[in-house]
């Protein structure tokens, strides 16, 4: 993303489907990105020991499903690596009244670039990259790779087999924003939660047979979260002519990213909600520029007493100091600190 079995489905801002409260707390259901489902397990299983009464279950469906299923009312919260915009983020506010929206960040993590060829690292310059990923260039052996790895140039032969996430991924939408942002002349397509180019790779169904599918397929390139790459090899990104300028997936990058970006205030539509406008520094040393801020989304309106503590409690963990720990020694994600986590909970303390 360790899951709890949830007895109810459960909606802030609208009727509740029905259930039980044990010890206070209603079952609940979230849903969302699969990018935080090693990190949703983790914080439910160990939410579970602090709060033993509790019923929660995550269905990792991807951040699009995710936010539609809340404001449609099926969840009692939800998990997007995009914030809330537009006629959704008007749906989300209307599904939270009398209360308001919550939308704080909980998981910053970044997303691996993985190949499966040769038996050294793979230097790939953000162009080629692109090029690779848009099928313009279709062989290992090519001149831009080989030349781009000399040490290894002999390793590197046949076809490049693209794979990606099928359907609308949250994963997806971090890779193609990337590549549209810094190099745009050579990716030539538009940031989109859904593979963008027609023709071009194989999809996989789910993020566990993706990397599977990596894994065992000689000539392969993909994309998953950090928390799913531990068994893989990730392309190095050349950021400049230097050779000192390689810039690995590497713990950090993601909160430092975080703490320079502006927040969108214009999506911002209650005082619960902390959407940021990531700046991502291409081409500066050392900085892994892949990187991402995924939400927690909830309401500060519940149907019942025993339903909005559940969601804060969830939710305070999640992005308090044990969470956020978890996080980082689970799912290799950077924990929130200082101001930004400070906020955060304080927005999670407005559910009631």
């Amino acid at each position: 993303m360790a899951i709890f079995v949830a007895s109810v489905l459960s909606a802030c801002g609208g009727s509740a489907s029905g259930g039980s409260d044990t010890e206070g707390l209603a079952g609940i259901v979230g849903a969302g990105s699969t990018a935080q489902d090693v990190a949703q397990e983790n914080w439910i299983e160990k939410f579970e020991l602090e709060e033993p009464g509790a019923e929660v279950s995550y269905e990792p469906v991807g951040s699009d499903q995710g936010r539609r299923r809340f404001v449609a009312g099926d969840v009692a919260y939800a998990a997007t690596d995009t914030p809330l915009e537009g006629p959704e983020l008007e749906r989300a506010v209307e599904r939270c009244k009398p209360g308001q929206l919550v939308e704080v960040p909980a998981y910053l993590s970044k997303v691996v670039v993985a190949v499966h060829v040769g038996k050294g690292f793979v230097y790939l310059t953000p162009e080629t990259m692109a090029r690779i990923f848009s099928g313009e260039i279709t062989r290992w052996d090519s001149a831009e790779i080989r030349r781009e790895n000399s040490s290894i140039a002999k390793q590197l032969e046949g076809p490049i087999r693209v794979l990606y996430p099928a359907g609308r991924s949250g994963t997806t939408a971090i890779l193609t924003s990337y590549l549209s942002e810094a190099v745009p002349g050579a990716w030539g397509h538009q940031p989109s939660e859904t593979w963008p180019v027609s023709g071009v790779g194989t999809a996989v169904s789910n993020p566990a047979d993706l990397v599977k599918t990596i894994r065992a397929r000689e000539g392969t390139i993909s994309f998953v979260d950090a928390s799913l790459s531990g068994r893989l090899k990730p392309a190095l990104i050349r950021t400049g002519s230097d050779a000192a300028d390689i810039a690995v997936p590497n713990r950090g990058s993601s909160i430092g990213l975080l703490e320079k970006s502006p927040e969108a205030k214009i999506l911002a539509k209650s005082p619960y909600m902390m959407p940021f406008d990531l700046e991502r520094f291409y081409g500066e040393r050392g900085t892994y520029p892949i990187v991402f801020t995924s939400y927690l989304i909830a309401c500060t309106a519940y149907d019942s007493e025993g339903e909005a503590a559940a969601v804060r409690k969830l939710l305070a963990y999640a992005v308090g100091y044990k969470g956020q720990e978890v996080a980082s020694i689970e799912a290799g994600a950077d924990p929130l600190i200082g101001k930004l986590q400070k906020r955060a909970e304080a927005a999670v303390r407005a559910i009631e």
